[in-house]
């Protein structure tokens, strides 16, 4: 049973370990974020802990896959897509800081039932 969540929709519980992982970044992630002019020295390494989780994929019930978004700059929050297992990112890119995902596609995203 794969599910995707998201925070503004529903998130289960989910608790992270309080330590920093090193991030593995592929060329293609690390070109990207250059022709974005996006600088990734400060991540890294992150501590999810200190992140927004924003976006969760599972499979059979286990995690797999998350967006977790973290303070960039005054006017921009970086997000990455993380890999949970091997922490490889499969993206990232910037949002402005006051962004309210108006153009959220809620219906790629699970809901319980009431």
């Amino acid at each position: 049973m794969n599910r995707l969540y998201h925070k503004d929709i529903y998130m289960p519980a989910i608790k992270f370990e309080n330590k920093s992982f090193r991030l593995e970044y592929k060329d293609y992630v690390l070109n990207r974020a250059f022709e974005r002019e996006i600088n990734l020295s400060r991540f890294e390494s992150v501590n999810l802990c200190n992140g927004e989780l924003i976006e969760l994929e599972t499979v059979n019930r286990m995690p797999v896959k998350i967006v977790m978004r973290y303070k960039y700059n005054s006017q921009y929050d970086i997000c990455i897509v993380i890999l949970l297992g091997s922490f490889i990112v499969k993206t990232v890119w910037l949002n402005h800081v006051n962004d309210k995902h108006d153009t959220l596609d809620t219906s790629k995203y699970y809901k319980p039932r009431r």
